[in-house]
């Protein structure tokens, strides 16, 4: 098998060996009103508001899911929570539009006269049209998700924080699976979910904690079923194209389908021309492309600039998504052609531009200019292949020559080349007008 985990073990000791993290989610994590509420504001301002968001989309697929206003004018468009709700101390930020004082306020729209109104769940079926027993089934679900988020509250409430070694052992896989010949994809929306939480040092959901582990365990068997061996990696070249990962993670063009397929077509987003119909990045394309980038690695900034925009103006076909081209450029910009550039592109793109490296351009032969010297050897040669021709034709002539001949051929040799090459010209016209 590939050695590249042993290479992560080699370059991270530390952190290879997992730190213990809860492998199973029990009721033991659910919490009480109280408790819920003491947990929450030890969390962080935007920890809180990263726990608001997963409670609101939780809720809204909850309601698209189950179809539970499809009978009525009205549709969910959020929730709100008082986390300081508290009945003794009278304590009370959010309202029904009845008046009833509320823990959990959901606002709801019209479809029809785009107006809101704010209900407790327990007036769902006064308000809305549907029946009780509807009502009561949302009450429900309500209270499954508060009990699967009370789970990062029972985390943190035990000290537990970011995986932060599970997460570059994740990226380590990634970084090898990028340069297999066949990459496997990899879920997308884990990665881009799991990293929110990395970024406000939230600990996750034991679900997406095993899930990481899930991908790379499918990057290993990959690894294993193709056999490929020769993986050369360099511990700053990782560290750099790291760092660069979670940047583009938060990309809308950060696609496993631009990133990992060898070959894909495409539509392209500014040529209106080919609206509606797929293309494919061809051999010549990526020449192109490769010229370009010589170009710009040549140029000042203001000039590889131009340059660039210039291309994208000529290109229109070819561009799939507008960012994924400026990524690319100030991927090149910043590591020009070396690996963490063609690590950080496409896997099309940095296939084709390495085709395109291999391709031979023939080597053009350059006139070198005359000096007087070699004008003068060359004239030598010339006017020594003339008498060559001369004494050549006068070998195959009769022997008979007149006297007048031979005189007219001695005063021809004292003539100097100029006046012999006039009076050439003129005998061949008399002999052409005869």
């Amino acid at each position: 098998m590939d050695n590249y985990l042993e290479m992560y073990a080699n370059w991270y000791p530390q952190t290879y060996q997992l730190r213990h993290y809860p492998m199973q989610s029990t009721t033991a994590t659910a919490l009480s009103v109280k408790k819920r509420t003491e947990v929450y504001r030890t969390l962080t301002s935007e920890q809180q508001a990263l726990l608001n968001k997963h409670r609101k989309f939780k809720i809204r697929s909850l309601f698209l899911k189950n179809n539970y206003l499809n009978d009525s004018e009205w549709v969910f468009e959020t929730v709100n929570t008082d986390w300081s709700y508290d009945r003794k101390e009278k304590s009370y930020h959010l309202f029904c539009d009845c008046g009833k004082a509320l823990k959990y306020q959901f606002v709801l729209k019209s479809t029809k006269s785009k107006k809101k109104i704010k209900l407790g769940i327990s007036h769902f079926a006064d308000h809305l049209g549907i029946s009780q027993v509807v009502a009561n089934e949302i009450k429900t679900g309500v209270n499954h998700i508060d009990l699967a988020l009370d789970e990062l509250l029972w985390l943190k409430d035990r000290g537990y924080t970011f995986p932060e070694d599970l997460w570059k052992k994740y990226a380590f896989a990634l970084y090898r699976n990028n340069t297999l010949k066949r990459p496997v994809h990899f879920n997308q929306r884990l990665a881009q979910r799991v990293l929110e939480f990395r970024e406000i040092k939230m600990p996750i959901f034991i679900a997406d904690y095993r899930a990481l582990l899930d991908e790379i365990a499918k990057v290993n068997k990959q690894v294993f079923d193709t056999n490929e061996r020769n993986f050369v990696a360099n511990q700053e070249v990782f560290e750099a194209y790291f760092r660069d990962l979670t940047g583009d993670m938060k990309q809308g063009y950060f696609k496993p389908d631009y990133f990992f397929n060898r070959k894909f077509t495409f539509e392209p987003t500014l040529d209106s021309t080919k609206k509606g119909r797929k293309v494919a990045l061809e051999g010549h394309d990526f020449i192109e492309l490769l010229h370009l980038l010589k170009q710009i690695e040549q140029a000042n900034d203001e000039t590889g600039l131009v340059l660039f925009k210039s291309y994208l103006e000529k290109n229109q076909r070819l561009i799939m998504d507008l960012d994924l081209y400026w990524m690319m450029y100030a991927k090149f910009k910043k590591y020009q052609f070396k690996e963490n550039f063609f690590l950080g592109i496409p896997k099309v793109y940095r296939n084709g531009l390495l085709r395109a490296l291999r391709v031979k351009e023939p080597v053009k032969k350059v006139a070198k200019p005359e000096t007087t010297t070699t004008k003068l050897v060359k004239e030598s040669k010339k006017e020594q292949t003339n008498q060559t021709l001369v004494v050549h034709s006068k070998t195959n002539k009769k022997p008979s020559v007149k006297p007048a001949t031979k005189q007219l051929l001695d005063l021809w040799q004292h003539i100097d080349q100029a006046e012999q090459a006039t009076v050439l010209k003129e005998f061949l016209e008399n002999i052409n007008k005869g």
